[in-house]
């Protein structure tokens, strides 16, 4: 096997013909940073409705839960175990207060 001589001028043209550039990856890196900005915004968007749709599922859950207590404190008001003023107390508390 017979092996071939390399000189300098064949790894100068080597190297013009497949090495990156200062040049070229300035670049890519700034078509990186565009695209991973990109994408950032893209997941936050879908974070924030994920959040507002999960904060909406709660509150419908709260409010079904709130309408229970309420329920049932106008049964044991109407039952006399609840003074008017103790029902009242309980109905001001949070999450969802009445009057």
């Amino acid at each position: 096997m017979e092996t071939k001589d390399v000189t300098t001028g064949d790894l100068l043209e080597f190297m013009q013909e497949n090495m990156a550039t200062k040049h070229d990856l300035a670049e890519l890196g700034s078509e990186l940073r565009g695209e991973m900005a990109s994408m950032e915004h893209r997941i936050l968007d879908s974070m924030d409705n994920k959040l507002g749709d999960l904060k909406g599922d709660l509150v419908v859950m709260m409010r079904k839960e709130d309408a229970k207590v309420t329920e049932l404190i106008r049964i044991l008001a109407d039952k006399d175990v609840l003074s008017p003023d103790e029902a009242n107390k309980l109905r001001s508390l949070e999450p969802f207060p009445q009057r």
